[in-house]
């Protein structure tokens, strides 16, 4: 090696140094990269796909799980699900996270839509909380998807 790329090969190596020792870089460094020698034990007991989404995409995944398990027992077609807004969970004080219709369709295979989407009046069911739990609710046509939007703004 000559001095130059001796020099480089220090700087460098300064470098890294530095920006690893930023404290938002550190933190990701020890979370991220060392604890895995620590992890590897728990994370070899979890194999199955499933146990490894439930973990990596938590309370989102198990809920749309959940839901698209309901649904399909209860619609044997391929229901186009209308799905509230987050500002209904929050009023009615529900503590449940349900994904984006894209996710919902990448987890699941559900087809679902929302009050801003194009095709929300082509759903077929909806969901509505009855003051305990939700649940599905089968839509026959325009007008009631437009029912179901308004209790949707208006709860």
């Amino acid at each position: 090696m000559n001095n130059r790329q001796i020099i480089i090969l220090l700087i460098t190596t300064f470098v890294v140094i530095i920006y690893l020792n930023i404290p938002a870089n550190k933190k990701w460094l020890e979370n991220r990269i060392l604890s895995f020698a620590e992890e590897i034990a728990t994370q070899t007991e979890h194999m199955k796909l499933e146990e490894r989404k439930e973990i990596r995409w938590q309370s989102s995944y198990t809920a749309i799980v959940t839901i698209t398990d309901f649904i399909k027992k209860q619609d044997k077609s391929d229901p186009l699900v209308l799905l509230p807004p987050q500002s209904y969970y929050k009023k009615i004080d529900a503590r449940i996270l349900i994904p984006e219709p894209v996710v919902c369709y990448y987890f699941t295979g559900l087809k679902t839509t929302t009050i801003k989407c194009k095709d929300v009046y082509k759903a077929t069911g909806c969901l509505i909380h009855n003051g305990k739990e939700f649940i599905y609710q089968p839509l026959k046509d325009s007008t009631e998807v437009s029912k179901v939007i308004e209790i949707y703004k208006n709860t």
